[in-house]
């Protein structure tokens, strides 16, 4: 989304689709995603070299948080139609502290641990695999 976003705003997001509000939305979305910080080595997935956003700096950990929060509102704003979150249901009780309610929620924290790339992950002294 962001690439195809940054290609057609030559600059500052222009569309008549857009209202004053939601395309200063996008704009700000475009310059958060723009200031998400990078690892500085290379991972391979998907038979690709790829460099990943840098979520174990404070700074790289902080702009994502900023990013998501405003990715977040802006797909609110632009009423981005929401998936279903009933799988939430099954979550434990620390984990539906976290996300109480069918709304998005997005965490950096989440991300963080998801992106980790191990096998299991302990949370609160329960094994997850």
């Amino acid at each position: 989304m962001m690439r195809r976003l940054r290609r057609t705003q030559s600059g500052c997001v222009r569309s008549e689709a857009w209202s004053p509000e939601e395309a200063t939305a996008l704009e700000r979305l475009s310059t958060r995603h723009g200031q998400l910080l990078l690892q500085p080595h290379m991972e391979f997935l998907g038979g690709s070299h790829v460099r990943l956003f840098d979520l174990q700096s404070e700074d790289g950990f902080d702009a994502c948080e900023v990013f998501l929060k405003d990715l977040e509102e802006t797909a609110d704003l632009l009423n981005v139609e929401l998936a279903s979150r009933q799988y939430r249901r099954g979550f434990s009780l620390n984990y539906r502290a976290v996300f109480p309610d069918g709304k998005r929620h997005y965490r950096a924290d989440v991300l963080e641990v998801s992106t980790d790339r191990h096998a299991c992950i302990w949370v609160n002294g329960d094994k997850f695999e």
